[in-house]
């Protein structure tokens, strides 16, 4: 794993900054090895009646490339819906 991170940093380095390497190994240390989520999660609202499906209506916000990623991710956990009280 220390090879592969070692790897990973040079070739981010080379193609684009020793601090964008920096960047990009912090990052990786703390979201995939801590877990941790990333401090600014975007979000949207949309009104429940303008799509028949929540996977219709990430194509259509253009989101996600297709219905089956868009079930993929929500199944996954990637995607959260929160239904104001």
């Amino acid at each position: 794993m220390d090879f592969k991170k070692r790897l990973a940093f040079e070739i981010v380095k080379q193609l684009n900054s020793d601090s964008d390497a920096n960047n990009a190994q912090e990052m990786f240390g703390k979201r995939i090895q801590q877990g941790q989520l990333p401090s600014e999660i975007p979000g949207l609202n949309v009104q429940t009646n303008e799509y028949s499906s929540i996977d219709t209506a990430l194509v259509e916000l253009g989101l996600v490339e297709s219905k089956s990623e868009a079930k993929r991710l929500v199944r996954q956990g990637g995607i959260t819906l929160e239904i104001p009280n």
